[in-house]
């Protein structure tokens, strides 16, 4: 098992993006397909064999949480859906299997068609909705060819992020902005935190779980119970003005009729994952305790840590030159805080914190921390222009021509800001022992073809040779 790790296909998802968030890159390895994230590979499952891409001897475990989870997308074009959510998954299982790497596999509580509720694994499945037919094939296709699997059919999954939109933050951000809210009265099902979701897992990968579990909330509720809950519990803290207006999960135009009560039971899970499951009246109770008057907006939700960084605000990119972070949620605040931590851990190197998700964002927004005597070689950008703003220290910035001679020349300090077009060769040279800078420019990043270097200066590999560009670049600086 040494060097092994745990394989999380799916990682840009929900729960997978939690899951990897507490395993961390020492422990596992995740995913994306179409959502990419700092640290995870690229994996899709319609067109791609997991020989491509991952080795047995590097996998202990694998946790499959990839898919189209939205039913009314699974019905708009079924013959996608199922290569997505079936024939893709069964290939998947295949390949672990030759490999015999133990399978954690979720499903969903849509297996059942909701006329009875309270749920129990014994239970037989009847799907009503064509998602969850898939999902429940894949459930015997796995029990029918794995020796070593897990499946844990999950209930409706909710965090309490306020920037994360499921079931209560999501209700939280219309508090006070909206003056009724439509909810059904008929749906009942039993809510189960992502964090428990996690905890079952990892108690998979423990060994403590065998065969099927139902992963859910240790209560069930309708969706208007569980709105009333939330709005009491803001209450105690501050007047909500909101006219629930009831009604039937029938009124809405839905493309597939959907089940009624799909509660499930956790007692199984419970009794040998050994959990214990999270209340959703005492997460509306936390939840509430963290909004101020102005409703839906959390406390400190743009702050961020270096030092101790939250994991499901800032993500470490490891795959970089120098230390990265990726912030993965809006808005996003600088403060003084936040530069002293940035100086603590620049003290030996470049730092940049990206105010962005990851390099495929529209949009880059950088702090940087860089050292005197770092030297970037003149470059340009061909269809994107670049902008700098110094926060402290000293910063050089020179643009040149085609041909190398140089057009301007500026040291900048703090509260100077230097903008270069497209298509412009450009230079900056920190000169400072430490400078900070804020950098602006148009995403994506398309990798190593993004930036154009000419023939006329070094490319760093000689460092006299790059002294001697800097010096002279650096004399004709004015400011």
């Amino acid at each position: 098992m040494t060097g092994k790790r745990i394989l999380i296909l799916g990682g840009s998802s929900f729960v997978g993006r939690h899951l990897f968030a507490r395993l961390g890159s020492a422990r596992a390895i995740a995913t994306y397909n179409t959502s990419p994230r700092p640290g995870m590979v690229k994996f899709d499952a319609t067109t791609s064999d997991l020989a491509d891409v991952f080795s047995p001897e590097t996998i202990s475990h694998a946790v499959l949480l990839l898919g189209d989870t939205r039913p009314d997308s699974c019905l708009a074009d079924p013959a996608r859906s199922r290569v997505i959510n079936v024939d893709g998954i069964e290939r998947i299982i295949d390949r672990l299997n030759q490999w015999r790497v133990p399978i954690v596999f979720t499903s969903s509580d849509h297996v059942f068609s909701g006329d009875k509720g309270d749920y129990v694994e014994g239970d037989p499945a009847d799907p009503i909705v064509l998602y969850g037919a898939q999902k429940l094939e894949v459930e015997r296709y796995l029990e029918r060819t794995a020796r070593d699997w897990v499946t844990l059919r999950l209930a409706k999954v909710y965090g309490e992020d306020p920037a994360d939109n499921t079931l209560f933050t999501g209700w939280l951000k219309d508090f006070g902005r909206v003056s009724s809210m439509k909810c059904t009265t008929d749906q009942r099902f039993s809510p189960v935190h992502v964090d428990d979701v996690c905890d079952a897992i990892e108690a998979a990968i423990a060994g403590r779980l065998k065969g099927l579990y139902h992963c859910a909330g240790p209560v069930a509720l309708s969706r208007i119970e569980l709105l009333e809950l939330l709005l009491g519990a803001v209450r105690v803290h501050h007047p909500v003005e909101l006219d629930i207006i009831p009604c039937s999960i029938r009124d809405f135009p839905l493309p597939e009729k959907r089940p009624l009560d799909v509660s499930l039971r956790p007692d199984r899970l419970v009794k040998d994952g050994g959990l214990t499951l999270r209340r959703p009246d005492d997460v509306c109770r936390r939840l509430a305790a963290l909004q101020p008057r102005s409703h839906g907006v959390a406390v400190s939700l743009s702050t961020l840590s270096l030092l101790k960084p939250d994991p499901t605000r800032l993500v470490e990119d490891l795959n970089a030159k120098t230390r990265s972070f990726f912030c993965t949620r809006l808005p996003v605040r600088i403060d003084k805080p936040l530069l002293d931590e940035l100086r603590q851990l620049g003290r030996d190197g470049t730092v940049r914190v990206c105010l962005h998700s990851s390099p495929e964002a529209d949009h880059h927004d950088m702090v940087i921390l860089e050292h005197a005597g770092r030297y970037y070689p003149p470059h340009k950008h061909d269809r994107r222009g670049e902008c700098f703003h110094v926060v402290e220290g000293v910063l050089g910035v020179l643009t040149y021509a085609e041909d190398g001679a140089i057009l301007d020349a500026w040291r900048l300090g703090a509260g100077d800001i230097y903008r270069v077009d497209r298509g412009q060769y450009h230079q900056a040279i920190p000169l400072s022992e430490c400078v900070i800078y804020h950098e602006s420019m148009p995403g994506p990043y398309r990798g190593p073809g993004d930036s154009t270097y000419p023939d006329w200066a070094p490319d760093g590999s000689n460092a006299d040779a790059a002294a001697k560009f800097v010096a002279v670049a650096v004399s004709h600086l004015r400011g």
